[in-house]
This record gives C-alpha cells, structure tokens and sequence, in this order.
C-alpha cells in the first residue's frame, strides 16, 4: 500500500540511462542510424533519430576550425602588442591595457545586434571568416593582458644585454622573450581557446546552417518545444568537452609551470 506522498510524487524520466552507447551512437552516426530505423520499418531499438542531430558532427569540425583559428590569430597579436606594451615607451601606454580590458566590460548582448547589421551588410554573416573575426576581437584583450604579465617577469637586464650584443627587438624577441614565457603564452592560448569553444551568443547569432552553426548552438537545439532529448544532448556535451580536456592534458607541464611562476611573482 503506497502512501499519500508516493502516489503524488512522479516517477523521475531515466531517459538519460537508457541505453547511453546509442545515443553517442546517434549523435556521431545520425546517417546511419536513421537507415537502419528506416530499414526496419521503426522496429528498430530506441527512437528515431531528430534532423538536427545530423549538424552535431559539422558543427564539432567548424568549432575546431574557429577555435584553432581565433587562438593563433590571438596569440601572435597578444605577443607582439605585450611586448611594445612592456618594452616600448610611448605616451599612452599605461592608459591603453586599461583600455583593452575596459572594451570588455560592454556585454555581448549590446554589441551583437550592431555587428549582426554590418556583418550581414558585408556578407560575413553565416560565415566562418566572420565568426573569427568578431571571437578574435573579443578575446584578444584577455590574452593581451595575460601574456603581458609573463612578459613582466622577465628581467630587464637580460633584454638590455641582448640588445648590446646586437640583437634587433625581434630576434630579442622570438630569441629570448618567447622561450622564457612559453608557460604563460600556452596558458593565454589555452584560455583563448576555450573561450571560443564555449562561446555561444555570438555563434547563436551569427551562423544558421551547418557551413559555420557551431557545437554548442547544436547543443541547445536538442531541447525543443515538444521535448528535450536529454540522451543524446548529454552525449553530445561529452564528445565537446573533450578536446579542451585533451588540451589540458597535453599542456599540462606548461600549465602548471605557469601556475607556479605566478604563485611566486613578487
């Protein structure tokens, strides 16, 4: 005999452990599966496959493409404006990394609509170049900053006798600036990345069709008006989250490295 509270308290949905092979399944595989559903004439185990699970694996190519992208393009900008910014003197320095960071405090939500309006005006719109180019600009700042005060650690001194050996400002600085702040300049590209593997408004906004739609958009698309697909939307979330875990993995020397020159600057 079931007591008031049990039979008014409904059955928890453990849609998610049915099965969860099959819904990595569907979501790599959504071609294949829906014709074998098809084949079977609907017998087959397990639901039929939604259209959208077929933008999962051009989305997850796409967002490699704009990561990959934004965060070389970050990062040879960040390492050349770090160093006119720590080694270069001219007026207005100080008040520029300021500016950077303060371009930043605008939320996205203001700025899309305006860029959506040029963007579509110049046909950048739905386009990987134009997904590039707007995450760039709005990374950049971060891994300026970061990259900035690694190259602060670096003693003056030893810029200072490199240039008396002859060294130009480049070679000093692919010689002697990059090597010594490569933890810090893998750890501003580390967090560049993920900033654009994670991003979401902007891509929301900006790509339709599964020639730029990214990962997480598709992500979203799993819950709709008639139902949330919490199998092969959690399965998808698995298979994103793992290259920025891979990526960690690899750089794990150089993040701790910088982790550590951190704890001790100062």
């Amino acid at each position: 005999m079931k007591s008031f509270k049990q039979l008014i308290t409904p059955t928890p949905n453990l849609e998610i452990l049915d099965a969860p092979w099959e819904n990595y399944y569907k979501v790599l595989f959504p071609m294949q599966f829906i014709k074998e559903w098809e084949t079977t004439g609907g017998n087959l185990v397990g639901e039929n496959v939604p259209a959208y699970a077929q933008l999962f694996v051009p989305s997850l190519i796409n967002t490699a493409i704009v990561a990959l992208s934004t965060t070389a393009v970050c990062l040879v900008v960040a390492i050349i404006s770090a160093y006119a910014l720590v080694r270069t003197d001219f007026a207005g320095r100080r008040p520029l990394m300021g500016l950077y960071l303060g371009t930043r405090m605008i939320p996205s939500i203001v700025l899309i609509l305006p860029i959506f309006i040029i963007f579509n005006t110049i046909h950048l719109v739905d386009t990987l170049q134009g997904l590039i180019a707007v995450l760039t600009a709005m990374t950049i700042p971060y891994t300026i900053f970061i990259v900035r005060e690694y190259f602060l650690t670096i003693p003056i001194d030893m810029l200072d006798s490199a240039r008396v050996d002859g060294a130009t400002r480049l070679r000093t600085l692919w010689r002697i600036v990059i090597p010594l702040s490569l933890p810090g300049i893998v750890v501003s590209g580390i967090f560049a990345f993920m900033m654009v593997w994670d991003s979401f408004l902007v891509t929301l906004i900006l790509s339709h069709t599964a020639a730029s739609i990214q990962m997480p958009v598709v992500i979203s698309i799993f819950v709709t008006d008639i139902q949330v697909n919490y199998g092969m939307m959690c399965a998808a979330a698995i298979i994103g989250s793992l290259p920025p875990i891979a990526l960690t993995f690899i750089f794990q020397k150089y993040i701790m490295s910088g982790l550590m020159m951190g704890a001790v600057k100062g």
